[in-house]
């Protein structure tokens, strides 16, 4: 039997679902990522109780021309915390801690509309739908900040030097994706976690499960690498846009102002 997602934490949730106590505290409420694992207790038919506690934050774009930059916000944050419980192989819950609605209600469709056999297979089963929704989250994220870049790349050829403003905008999207690609090294932390206690938990699961369940993991891996590398080589196109627009603003300001 499985839970779906559960409403954000209530307090009475927190013993009952033997929640890590350390995922309240500020370094955890404030960490771009983390994993962490325990189990406790056993009986002579289980393993125990065995609960994950891991989040994700992912920074998005928002194409906002550098005339709209004092007027409208050019990024906003995606908080995605979550708290798994499994008290048996049958019967696992999931918390989510500050995702928004519509993820949650996107993450309990998958997990109605999957087979409970695939999930209760390995013990990080559910992690995986889970972190499919992520990785397609990190993706929207970096192709957001693609289209600002392009856009900046673009207009640079439609305008004769730069202004303070525009210096100032492209200065705070040159942050903003290096916070995303800040985003995207944790996650892959975060994940390489996940791997490790695969490793550890082979020996509570089949190992045909384990082994699947490690093969996903491998390619959600390989895909995040992607996108970091593309988040890096947007670090850097922001570069050579700044270094370029400051150039030619420069020359213009010698031989044409």
């Amino acid at each position: 039997m499985a839970n779906a997602v559960l409403p954000d934490g209530q307090p009475r949730s927190s013993q009952a679902l033997n929640i890590p106590t350390a995922i309240g505290s500020d370094l955890c409420t404030n960490a771009s990522g983390f994993f962490q694992a325990a189990r406790c207790g056993s009986t002579n038919n289980d393993a125990g109780y065995y609960t994950t506690a891991f989040r994700f934050l992912i920074k998005h774009g928002i194409n906002t021309p550098p005339q709209r930059a004092s007027s409208a916000s050019t990024y906003r944050w995606e908080k995605l915390g979550f708290v798994t419980f499994h008290p048996s192989a049958k019967f696992f819950t999931i918390l989510c801690l500050d995702i928004g609605a519509d993820a949650r209600a996107h993450l309990q469709r998958q997990i109605l509309g999957s087979q409970l056999a695939v999930l209760e297979a390995h013990p990080l089963s559910i992690h995986l739908l889970v972190l499919r929704y992520t990785l397609e989250s990190f993706d929207r994220a970096v192709w957001s900040w693609g289209d600002v870049v392009r856009e900046l790349e673009t207009s640079r050829l439609h305008r004769k030097f730069a202004t303070a403003r525009d210096f100032d905008h492209m200065h705070k999207i040159a942050r903003h994706l290096i916070h995303s690609t800040e985003m995207l090294t944790t996650a892959l932390s975060v994940v390489d976690c996940m791997m490790e206690e695969c490793h550890l938990t082979g020996s509570d699961s089949s190992d045909q499960a384990s082994s699947a369940c490690l093969r996903e993991l491998r390619f959600i891996l390989s895909l995040m690498k992607a996108l970091l590398h593309r988040s890096s080589a947007l670090e850097k196109r922001m570069e050579n846009e700044i270094a370029l627009v400051s150039t030619s603003t420069h020359a213009f300001s010698i031989y044409g102002g």
